[in-house]
């Protein structure tokens, strides 16, 4: 399928100005013939061992490499004369590893030729007749820059990105350490090639001695782990096995007794102490423990009780003799107590990230590059300056009272605006508040707070009629929960609709389990809004106005309120309606606004992939409801947003006449790789729901279906007048030149929606893959923008349209959804079953059955549930 058949011109509208930008232009592309062989096959997996194979056929066959090879890390490598190869087009070498352990057969294949032409049909933004021609050739770019950091002692890769020892920090609890880095990538543009630099940070394992490491990631004592392993309960037991596991499986580690030994792959653990764990000593010729073993070697052990060995084999070897080898990446789930170190250490300010990244430069020095010489490429060390424009916010409307940016409370620098003597714009009323004191926090102090509470909430439009306040253990909630909907329902038989109740629940700092399972009774199970708080937050005095205040946005909004809402919306994506059509005339055209993303299970997990997908119901954009759907574990590519489209136009037009004609639609989570796989198969299957609704209404709406991306280092750094105080970019500076695509059937446009809290504020990448109605550049920007300001749950704009956060929300309810799941991994293989019958082994929709997996409740879908 085709993407754009006619891209527009760029936009006019805004304040005018320059930003510069961290790409620096290419002057001149390599001018040489590039080989480009094809190594390797999925055996190899280690991105070290790759490296590491490569330098030895290179060192061990001199005679097949008359220069120096370049390498990705993966399977591709370059080389300026062609390979000496035993077949001429190939050979295979063989190659020891690991004092001689393991033997690999590399085989080299040459698969193509790359010619100075098509580097420049590149810069020139000529397209190429093969796309994987085009891919190679901006993998050689890329290889050639990054060859410099790669061959230089001590620096670590990833991906784009290098990293190096100089400035890293260890984590205040001695489990990781932070290294910076920079990324770096080449790119075709609007403006020709360009050299893509930003900062980096990553996670690295300390290189410390196995046993002090385990103790300081689960903050247990050796005495501790002992009795855990030896005599606590089977679930403690269990827990500190898997938290083990997690943090260490797959690290390499170095032996304090041989440490001119290689290093070797830890993989299985043994849960036995030395001093008891026994093997045959053929030398001996008795049975004799680990411990001994080794103290008759001369390395007695300091903690000999300690029940945690490691495998290699048929050898056994106490942990605190091994440590972990220097320069590895840690590659799982970020600890809770690390997340704010790192953001700390990784956070800049514009003018700072700008000095680091000229300083990288100097330090690079690319057209010093050896590599960058031998190919005859230059790169400008001067950051693009480029044109921007500094879009107006959009007029929100609240109850009997507008945000015109014009006021003290009205932050237009940084896209924020003050809730204080305003009221919300539709307001929930509650015939019944249950607030829920599951933290133990009850006292003379609760009602009052609770009292002050409904006050404040009250000046901005929340009411409840009744009100009383339970204290509940967190043990046994579910049959709490329920006892307590009964007892309210009995004292008051007005309440007929699970939305009359609202069900506060009070809970301790760390209680994410307590959390999701109120969510679970509330959301799947009955229907019943329920807003969980921390105790510490409301009981403190600190903040209290402002932070009930926020409590209320979400409050409203999850129950069926709306907060804000755009007080003109967009007249050329969402014309105002007109009135009501009389019975035989023509429908009346509505615009419908949607957002799509995915939430993928952690790697080697067998639960599914959640696809959240929201919709709007409203003539203004701001009120949406949503669908919830699971797939295959990493799948990317939604099979059934077909069927959900579908079910959306009509539940869109079950009211009246209102037929949508118009459908913008936001999808999230999808990089540039994947564009043609969504034309093809996601935008495929929306059409096809168009075409079966223009045979039910005789009307076919018209999709505009926009990407957008966060995962990118493009940043701004903006001259002064359009700058705030930090030096971020002011909520609304687009760009929509220079640094965008060079695709003539796509439209793409890098977009500073908020107001920068910390660091440097990254901009939204919007990339249009289809517009049926024909917009301007302009109109599909000022109306992204516009979206951005009306995140319900927030007073101040948000980075990326508020459909597309929602939708990131929905997806991210599976924890919940599968609260209490027991699941057989065994029968949650995807092969030979269509998406359809793959899902149906995880939830029955619309009932009250709790499978593997259920669907939320009837009630729950009719309103914004998820915020």
């Amino acid at each position: 399928m085709a993407f754009l058949t006619t891209k527009p011109e760029p936009g006019e509208r805004g304040l005018k100005g320059r930003v510069d930008v961290n790409c620096l232009p290419v002057i001149s592309p390599p001018s040489r013939v590039y080989f480009h062989y094809d190594a390797f096959d999925e055996s190899v997996k280690s991105y070290r061992a790759r490296w590491q194979l490569v330098d030895r056929v290179r060192i061990q066959n001199p005679q097949a490499f008359p220069t120096f090879p370049l390498f990705d890390g993966k399977k591709n490598i370059f080389s300026s004369t062609q390979l000496a190869l035993p077949n001429d087009v190939s050979g295979t070498f063989s190659v020891s590893m690991e004092g001689g352990r393991k033997q690999y057969g590399v085989t080299l294949t040459l698969v193509a030729r790359i010619y100075p032409q098509h580097l420049r049909n590149l810069a020139s933004n000529a397209s190429l007749e093969e796309k994987n021609q085009r891919l190679t050739a901006i993998t050689l770019l890329n290889v050639l820059v990054r060859m410099g950091p790669a061959t230089s002692a001590g620096a670590l890769l990833k991906g784009r990105s290098f990293f190096t020892e100089r400035g890293r920090q260890l984590s205040q609890d001695g489990t990781l350490e932070f290294w910076r880095g920079f990324y770096q990538s080449i790119r075709p543009s609007a403006s020709g090639l360009v050299l893509n630099v930003d900062t980096a940070v990553a996670l690295v394992y300390p290189s410390v001695n196995l046993l002090e490491a385990i103790t300081k990631w689960l903050r247990r004592s050796p005495d501790e782990l002992k009795r855990v392993i030896l005599r606590g309960q089977l679930h403690e037991r269990k827990r500190v096995e898997r938290d083990i596991k997690r943090y260490l499986k797959g690290i390499r580690v170095k032996f304090s007794h041989r440490p001119t030994a290689a290093s070797r792959v830890v993989d299985k653990f043994i849960w036995e102490a030395p001093a008891t764990f026994t093997f045959d000593n053929n030398e001996l010729g008795k049975e004799q423990s680990v411990a001994d073993y080794f103290a008759g070697m001369g390395h007695r052990l300091n903690y000999p009780s300690v029940p945690i060995m490691v495998s290699f084999g048929s050898a056994a070897l106490p942990i605190e003799l091994l440590k972990i080898e220097s320069g590895q990446f840690y590659r799982g789930a970020m600890p809770e107590n690390v997340q704010a170190e790192l953001l700390k250490f990784a956070t800049h300010r514009p003018q700072e990230r700008l000095n680091m990244l000229r300083d990288a430069y100097r330090d690079l020095r690319y057209n010093d590059s050896k590599y960058l010489r031998d190919a005859g490429m230059r790169i400008d060390e001067n950051h693009l300056s480029i044109e921007a424009r500094v879009l107006t916010p959009p007029v929100l409307e609240l109850y009997q009272r507008k945000i015109e940016w014009n006021s003290r409370d009205e932050d237009r620098t940084k896209g924020a605006w003050n809730m204080k003597d305003k009221v919300l714009y539709r307001a929930s009323r509650f015939l019944h508040l249950a607030v829920v004191d599951a933290a133990n926090a009850h006292g003379p102090r609760l009602g009052d707070v609770i009292h002050q509470m409904k006050g404040i909430l009250y000046q901005i439009g929340i009411r409840f009629e009744k009100t009383s306040t339970h204290v509940l253990s967190p043990f046994d909630l579910q049959q709490n929960l329920d006892r307590l909907r009964s007892e309210i329902r009995n004292q008051n038989p007005a309440i007929t609709n699970p939305t009359d109740v609202l069900v506060l629940v009070l809970v301790q700092d760390s209680a994410k389990a307590v959390r999701e399972y109120v969510k679970w009774w509330g959301d799947v199970k009955r229907g019943i809004p329920t807003q969980v708080v921390k105790a510490s937050k409301l009981m403190g005095q600190k903040g209290f106005d402002q932070y009930v205040r926020n409590l209320g946005l979400k409050i409203n909004a999850k129950c069926g309120g709306l907060n804000m809402v755009p007080a003109r919306p967009n007249a050329s994506i969402m014309p105002p309606p007109p009135p009501r059509p009389s019975e035989g005339s023509q429908h009346v055209g509505f615009t419908m606004v949607c957002g799509l993303d995915t939430s993928h299970p952690p790697s080697g997990s067998s639960s599914p992939t959640m696809v959240g997908f929201v919709y709007s119901v409203d003539s203004r954009g701001v009120d949406y409801r949503a669908e919830i759907q699971v797939q295959p574990p990493r799948v990317e590519i939604v099979s059934t947003v077909g069927q959900m489209m579908l079910d959306a136009l009509f539940q869109f037009s079950r009211t009246g006449s209102r037929i949508v004609t118009r459908v913008v639609f936001y999808r999230d989570g999808v990089s540039e790789g994947q564009f043609e796989e969504v034309a093809n198969k996601e935008i495929a299957l929306i059409y096809q729901a168009f075409d079966k609704m223009e045979k039910a209404v005789g009307v076919r709406p018209k999709l505009t279906f926009i990407v957008v991306g966060k995962k990118h280092h493009i940043r701004f750094f903006p001259e002064r007048r359009l700058g705030d105080q930090t030096g971020n970019a002011v909520p609304g500076t687009v760009v929509d030149t220079q640094i965008t695509t060079s695709d003539p059937n796509l439209f793409d446009f890098y977009m500073c929606s908020h107001g920068a809290l910390i660091g440097t504020s990254r901009p939204a990448h919007y990339t249009v893959l289809r517009d049926d109605g024909g917009y301007s550049a302009d109109d599909l920007q000022q109306f992204s923008h516009d979206l951005c300001h009306v995140y319900q749950i927030a007073t101040r704009s948000v980075s990326i349209p508020a459909p597309v956060y929602y939708a990131d929300k929905v997806a991210g309810r599976g924890s919940i959804l599968f609260h209490t799941a027991e699941l057989d991994t065994a029968s949650l293989s995807s092969d030979g079953r269509t998406p359809q019958e793959w899902a149906s082994l995880f939830y029955h929709k619309g009932t009250e059955d709790k499978p593997n997996i259920v669907y939320p409740h009837r009630a729950t879908l009719q309103r914004m549930f998820w915020l």
